[in-house]
C-alpha cells in the first residue's frame, strides 16, 4: 500500500513541492519516496540515500533526501539543498522533522506510524492549506484508508 500511495503522490506533486516524510525507522518512508519517483515516471532503482544524504534523479527532476544521519540542519544546507527546494524540482525529505526549520512552509507532511498490529501502519497526511489541489489529493488517497 505504501508504494501505491507514493505513486499517487508522484503523479500529483508539482515542481517546487517538498513532501515531508516523518515516522519511525522502518515505517515505509523510503518506500513512499520510491513510489513518488515511479509515479513521476522513473523506471530504475530508487535506493535510499541514507549515506549520500541527497540522491538526484535529473531525468524526472526528483530530489530524494534522507536526513536520518543529519545532526544539524546546516549539514543539509552545506550540501546545497536550497537549490532543490525551489524551481523545477520535486523533493521528498525523509526524517523531515530533523530539518523542519530549513524546509519552506506550505508543503505537505506524510506521517507514518506503527500500530499494535504487526505490519500495519497508520498514515496521516497533513496538508498545508485549504488549496483545492491538496483537498483533491487527500480525496484520492482516501481509497487507501483515512487521510
Amino acid at each position: 500500500m505504501t508504494l501505491e500511495i507514493g505513486k499517487t503522490l508522484g503523479k500529483r506533486l508539482i515542481p517546487g513541492d517538498i513532501l515531508c516524510l516523518e515516522g519511525e525507522l522502518g515505517t515505509g518512508k523510503s518506500v513512499i519516496a520510491r513510489g513518488v519517483a515511479i509515479g513521476m515516471g522513473w523506471s530504475g532503482a530508487v535506493p535510499s540515500p541514507s549515506f549520500t544524504i541527497i540522491r538526484l534523479y535529473p531525468d524526472i527532476m526528483f530530489c530524494h533526501v534522507d536526513a536520518f544521519r543529519i545532526t544539524d540542519e546546516n549539514e543539509l544546507l552545506e550540501c546545497g539543498i536550497e537549490e532543490f527546494f525551489e524551481g523545477p524540482w520535486i523533493c521528498a525529505v525523509e526524517w523531515a522533522e530533523k530539518v523542519r526549520r530549513i524546509i519552506p512552509e506550505g508543503n505537505p507532511t506524510l506521517r507514518i506510524c506503527y500500530t499494535p498490529v504487526e505490519e500495519d501502519r497508520i498514515i496521516y497526511l497533513e496538508i498545508p492549506s485549504s488549496e483545492e489541489r491538496w483537498k483533491r489529493l487527500q480525496g484520492e488517497l482516501a481509497k487507501y484508508g483515512r487521510f
